[in-house]
């Protein structure tokens, strides 16, 4: 069995559904589709999607000079596995803990 992924932050998840949106993206078009709504620099978007690929979300491969980035996975296999892992952390954790959250 292969060991699960380490679950996206809010910030990776923002930025895996604009990959999942255009399919393929470079850095640049992901930067610009996100600056279309909040500010937010260049070199984040760079850190996170090279994040995103050592854990294994994104592909890439390079075109010219420009790295061509794609999902490993589908979007809804993606969200189910977070909702599982979240649905399993809180139904393992010790009660105090589940209800401090409260």
């Amino acid at each position: 069995m292969r060991s699960p992924k380490p679950t996206l932050t809010e910030q990776e998840l923002e930025i895996m559904k604009v990959v999942w949106q255009l399919e393929t993206a470079t850095v640049r078009q992901v930067y610009e589709t996100m600056l279309e709504h909040r500010k937010i620099a260049y070199t984040t978007v760079m850190t996170m999607m090279n994040i995103l690929e050592q854990k294994g979300y994104l592909k890439k491969r390079q075109d010219d000079r420009a790295y061509v980035y794609k999902p490993s996975q589908p979007q809804k296999q993606v969200i189910r596995s977070m909702v599982r892992s979240s649905s399993t952390a809180f139904l393992t954790a010790p009660p105090s803990r589940c209800w401090s959250t409260w």
